[in-house]
């Protein structure tokens, strides 16, 4: 395996690179070569990171110190209600799995049906296999009351930067403003005490909705770093995209059904793909990058 494979991973059959978003850098002959290798379908990855044109990708990051004092009022109340409810703290896995599992299957009540829980022993193996690995750090927020775990996220730590790979919570008690208490902590730990370059949410979701990245930005001043959204295909799977692509709106009114909800995340990242080849003038903006 050459070394630069190890910059790499499949997830929802897809290669993605484990890279962090400013970090990428690679010619295109060469993934696509991996990709041939791989038994992904496709390669996605992101170029331009927080550049100064608007685009239709982003991540969401934030690059400055937590100020509490610079957070709107209705925002600081919910973060002083979460910190006196909770505890919020770094765990090891093996010490809450149980915990860990009820709080995963837990927050799929608020998930559409196309999304349905994994079992408990691929939910450990998938998420917290790697306990050891120092770029992983895991956080759990308690409620102070009993100390019952109500929240969880995964943290990968890279050079200058984290990100917060996955984030969930019991929604039976975020009246206790859990996810403020979660967050907060989190967030001022990284910028404000070891000092990091950027946190960072990860990408924008197009496989289904979510109000977090919204929520980042009111309430924590998290904003999008703006991007340029990259997709090699493998031959086959081109063109698929290319016969289907014409009929998108039709797959997306059937998109509740778990198989059509797949093609329509497809044809959606196509449709956001093709926004960067318009025109001539965005298209010498992005041959800078």
């Amino acid at each position: 395996m050459a070394k630069s494979d190890l910059n790499w991973k499949i997830y929802n059959k897809m290669l993605v690179s484990t890279l962090a978003p400013h970090c990428i850098r690679m010619e295109v002959g060469a993934i696509r070569a991996l990709l041939n290798r791989s038994k992904a379908m496709l390669s996605r990855y992101t170029t331009c990171f927080d550049c100064k044109q608007r685009t239709e990708w982003w991540y969401i990051i934030k690059d400055d110190k937590m100020d509490f004092e610079r957070i709107r009022t209705e925002f600081r109340t919910k973060i002083r209600k979460g910190l006196k409810n909770c505890v919020v703290c770094r765990i090891k896995p093996a010490d809450h799995l149980d915990e860990l599992y009820e709080v995963y299957v837990k927050a799929f009540s608020r998930y559409k049906k196309t999304h349905m829980p994994i079992s408990r022993a691929a939910f450990v193996n998938g998420s917290f296999s790697n306990g050891a690995n120092e770029t992983i750090e895991y956080w759990g927020v308690f409620l102070r009351e009993n100390m019952k775990l109500v929240g969880y996220s995964i943290c990968f730590v890279g050079h200058e930067y984290v990100d917060y790979s996955v984030t969930k919570y019991n929604p039976d008690y975020m009246s206790k403003r859990i996810s403020d208490a979660l967050l907060y902590t989190m967030t001022f730990e990284y910028l404000n005490n070891q000092k990091v370059k950027y946190v960072s949410d990860g990408e924008r979701s197009i496989r289904h909705e979510t109000a977090i990245q919204e929520y980042l930005v009111k309430t924590f001043g998290f904003r999008k770093a703006y991007c340029r959204l990259n997709v090699i295909y493998k031959y086959h799977i081109k063109l698929l995209v290319f016969l289907i692509y014409p009929f998108r709106l039709l797959v997306g009114m059937f998109s509740v059904i778990p198989v059509m909800n797949d093609f329509h995340s497809l044809l959606e990242q196509e449709r956001i793909r093709r926004t960067f080849l318009k025109t001539r003038r965005l298209s010498e903006i992005w041959a800078t990058c």
